[in-house]
């Protein structure tokens, strides 16, 4: 790819994103009264099932796992992805089995029609693991990359959809492209990551964090074990409500009805 096309497409995701920010067609009212703050993993690696959901559980906590269908069981770099067995035992204990698309491609990349033929397939390969009745899942996009073309359509899918920023979730914000803040790359240290629970413990919002792998090695995109258990410890200790994007999102359209 050229230096040109590659400085193009960088340049069309930036539009697109600031349209998603300024332009929201579903807006969120998030005023808190107690902090929330939810775990997220996106591709979801084995590793962030074997480490990731476990370390929550042993807080009594529960997370989100963005699952994307055409991954299952792939190896990306020394990355062994999700396996049936992992999808079925999330559902079972109790964490949110949530959409990452099925061929895990931008969405920029991907015609309407396209789009939702892979939509209805990853729907159809999350329903088969770990059905679920009477709701929406949520969504995160691939790359944190959103298509403005597509907003309708997901909206009519999904209950929420995730994107990036590292910012909180406070006031009005745009319910198919909520913040995320990063667990992963070079700022993927406790210095950084917990200055936003303690910002988010002083003025109450919704904190979303997401990563890929949790593993004493991890990728540049994912984080240590210690470095995960620490960040929920201190989203405890700071009197934090740790919660799925499910729970968070039911929590707050309740209030927003009210």
């Amino acid at each position: 790819m050229t230096r040109q096309l590659l400085n193009f497409n960088d340049w069309s995701d930036r539009v697109a994103d600031r349209m998603m920010r300024y332009f929201p067609r579903r807006k969120l009212d998030v005023r808190l009264e107690q902090p929330v703050v939810s775990f997220t993993f996106d591709d979801v690696p084995h590793s962030a099932v074997r480490s990731g959901a476990t370390l929550l559980e042993r807080y009594n906590a529960r997370g989100t796992f963005y699952i994307a269908g055409g991954l299952q069981d792939k190896m990306q770099g020394e990355m062994r992805m999700f396996s049936p067995a992992d999808v079925q035992y999330l559902a079972r204990a109790g964490h949110e089995v949530a959409c990452h698309s099925f061929s895990h491609r931008k969405m920029s990349k991907l015609s309407r029609e396209i789009l939702e033929r892979d939509l209805a397939r990853n729907k159809a390969y999350l329903d088969g693991l770990a059905p679920q009745e009477g709701r929406l899942r949520n969504f995160a996009y691939p790359y944190n990359a959103p298509q403005w073309r597509a907003r309708t359509l997901l909206a009519d899918r999904f209950s929420s959809c995730r994107g990036g920023g590292n910012q909180i979730n406070r006031g009005r914000v745009n319910r198919d492209f909520l913040y995320g803040v990063e667990i992963g790359g070079a700022d993927a240290k406790f210095s950084t990551l917990s200055s936003y629970i303690e910002d988010v413990a002083r003025n109450p919002g919704w904190l979303i964090f997401f990563t890929h792998d949790v593993d004493d090695n991890p990728s540049p995109y994912g984080c240590t074990r210690d470095l995960f258990e620490k960040l929920v410890a201190y989203a405890a200790e700071k009197s934090c409500r740790i919660l799925p994007v499910r729970d968070a999102m039911a929590l707050l359209q309740g209030q927003n009805r009210e």
